[in-house]
C-alpha cells in the first residue's frame, strides 16, 4: 500500500482511520513502513529466511487494494521493510537460535518482486525443531547493532563484527551465551 505523506492528517487533527486512505484485505496484518525517496532502495525478507534488495518505485502503488510484493510461504511472516542508506551497506540476519551473520548488501539481488534468495542457511533439522528468521536489519559501516534479549542487551560494533562475517547462505555464528534468545534486533549510530 502506498500512503504519500503530505496526504497524512496533520498534527493538530484527531486523525484518521488508514481505511480512509487504503482498502486492506480482511485479515491483513502491517509489518512494517518504508520512508524514502522513489529512487532509495529498501530490503524486503520474510521469517523464512529469504529476502531480495527493490527500489522504493517498485513497492508503490497508485491501487487502494495494494500490490503484492514479497511472496511468503504458509507458517511464515514479512519482517519489517528495512530501509537502506545505500548499496554499500551491510546486512545482519539473526535466526531464534541466537545465530547472527553479517555480509555486504551487494551480495542480494535487486528484485521488483517475488520471494528472494536464502539470507541464512537454516537447515532442514533446525527448520523442523521451529528455528526461523527472526530479524533482518540494514545498517552502515559506523552503526551499531543492539542484540536484545530479555531484560540485556548486547553491542555489536564494529570490532566485534569480524567473527559474524560470512557468506550469503551460511549458517551463521552463535551469538554469546545469554544472548541467544533474541528478542529484538535495532540498530544505533
Amino acid at each position: 500500500y502506498t500512503v504519500l505523506a503530505h496526504k497524512l492528517p496533520s498534527a493538530r487533527s484527531y486523525g484518521e482511520p488508514l481505511t480512509t486512505m487504503i482498502n486492506p484485505a480482511a485479515n491483513i496484518e502491517f509489518s512494517g513502513i518504508v520512508l524514502g525517496s522513489e529512487e532509495g532502495y529498501c530490503l524486503l525478507a520474510s521469517t523464512e529466511g529469504k529476502g531480495f534488495v527493490c527500489q522504493i518505485k517498485d513497492v508503490m502503488t497508485k491501487s487502494r487494494s495494494g500490490k503484492a510484493v514479497l511472496s511468503v510461504k504458509k507458517n511464515y511472516t514479512p519482517l519489517p521493510c528495512q530501509t537502506l542508506n545505500s548499496l554499500n551497506d551491510w546486512v545482519a540476519v539473526t535466526t531464534t537460535e541466537g545465530r547472527l551473520l553479517i555480509y555486504p548488501v551487494s551480495r542480494l539481488p535487486v528484485q521488483n518482486k517475488g520471494q528472494g534468495v536464502q539470507l541464512i542457511k537454516i537447515p532442514p533439522q533446525a527448520r523442523k525443531s521451529g528455528e526461523q528468521v527472526c530479524a533482518v536489519n540494514a545498517f552502515s559501516e559506523k552503526q551499531v547493532l543492539i542484540v536484545h534479549s530479555g531484560q540485556r542487551f548486547c553491542k555489536i560494533k564494529r570490532p566485534d563484527r569480524k567473527k559474524y562475517l560470512g557468506e550469503r547462505t551460511q549458517r551463521g555464528t552463535l551469538l554469546p551465551k545469554g544472548f541467544r534468545s533474541v528478542d529484538f534486533v535495532k540498530v544505533a549510530d
